[in-house]
C-alpha cells in the first residue's frame, strides 16, 4: 500500500477563490491550486478574461489524479466581478461570494486577491484628494470590504485563508511612486488587523517584486527595457520575477495553517540592494 501524500494533498478538494484569477500572478495562482486538486473559481472584470482562463486552465494536469489526467475542466469555473466602482463594490463582492459557496451551500477555505489597476506615476505635489481616493480603491479598499464579508463564506479554521498582494515597495520606494508605496504599506497592515479580527481564518499579505505580466505590455518597448534592466541590476539574483514562482508565496500562505498576520517577500534579494 503506498504512503499517502502527505504535503501535496493539503489543498486537495479545497475551495479557493482566485480575484484577478484570469491573468499574470492571479492565473498562475489558480493553476498551481488545480495542480495541487483543489476547486478554483477565477474572477476578473472581464468576462471574455474569465471564458479564456477557465479555458485554459481546464488543460491542468492533477498528480493526485488518476494517470495524471487534466481534470482540471471539473474543478475549474469563474464569473466577473467588478471591483473599481465604489457605487457596486459591496453588490458585486455579494454576488461573487454568493457564486463562489453556491449560495453558501460549500463555504470556500481560501481567498487570493490578486487584482490591481494601472499604477500612477506623479508627484504628491500633482496630486488632488479625488486622484489618491481613487488610486488605492482597487488595492486597498476593495480587498478590505471583501475581507469585512468574508467571514459568511469562509469555513471557520486555521486551515482557511485569506492571502492579500502588496510590493516591496512597501519597504523600498521609489521615486513618483508615493501614492503606491503608500497602498502597498497599508495592504500589509490590513492583513495584520484582519488577521486579528477574522480569527482563527488566517490573513497574508505577499510582498512582489517586478514580476512582467500582461499588465506591463501597454508599456513602451524602450520603457520596458529600461525598467527591468534597471530592476535586474538592483536585485541579488540579477533577474526578475516569473509568476510561476510569484505562484509559490500564495500557496505557502494556504497549506501552511500556522502562519498568519505577516508579509512574505519575493523580491530577488532586491529589498536588500
Amino acid at each position: 500500500m503506498s504512503r499517502p501524500l502527505r504535503f501535496i494533498s493539503k489543498l486537495q478538494d479545497r475551495r479557493v477563490l482566485v480575484l484577478g484569477g484570469t491573468s499574470g500572478i492571479g492565473f498562475a495562482v489558480a493553476e498551481a491550486a488545480l495542480e495541487h486538486g483543489a476547486q478554483v473559481i477565477v474572477s476578473s472584470s472581464n468576462e471574455d478574461k474569465v471564458s479564456n482562463a477557465i479555458e485554459r486552465l481546464r488543460k491542468v494536469a492533477c498528480p493526485l489524479e488518476p494517470n495524471h489526467s487534466a481534470s482540471g475542466g471539473a474543478r475549474v469555473t469563474g464569473t466577473t466581478c467588478n471591483v473599481g466602482d465604489p457605487a457596486t463594490l459591496n453588490a458585486n463582492l455579494k454576488a461573487l461570494l454568493e457564486f463562489a459557496t453556491t449560495s453558501r451551500t460549500q463555504l470556500l477555505d481560501h481567498v487570493v486577491y490578486t487584482v490591481g489597476d494601472d499604477i500612477v506615476v506623479a508627484t504628491y505635489r500633482e496630486s488632488t484628494v479625488e486622484d489618491l481616493q481613487s488610486r488605492q480603491f482597487v488595492r486597498l479598499t476593495a480587498p478590505a470590504i471583501l475581507g469585512g464579508l468574508l467571514p459568511d463564506y469562509v469555513n471557520k479554521a486555521p486551515t482557511s485563508s485569506y492571502t492579500l498582494t502588496s510590493s516591496t515597495t512597501a519597504v523600498k520606494p521609489p521615486p513618483l511612486l508615493t501614492s503606491y508605496t503608500a497602498q502597498t504599506v497599508a495592504v500589509q497592515g490590513l492583513a495584520r488587523g484582519l488577521a486579528v479580527e477574522l480569527k482563527p481564518i488566517r490573513v497574508n499579505a505577499i510582498e512582489m517584486g517586478l514580476t512582467p505580466t500582461e499588465m506591463h505590455e501597454p508599456w513602451p518597448q524602450e520603457m520596458r527595457d529600461f525598467v527591468f534592466s534597471k530592476y535586474r541590476e538592483a536585485t541579488l539574483t540579477g533577474s526578475l520575477g516569473d509568476v510561476g514562482d510569484a505562484a509559490e508565496p500564495y500557496l505557502f500562505c494556504m497549506k501552511n495553517a500556522y502562519i498568519t498576520g505577516t508579509s512574505i517577500v519575493s523580491d530577488g534579494g532586491n529589498s536588500l540592494v
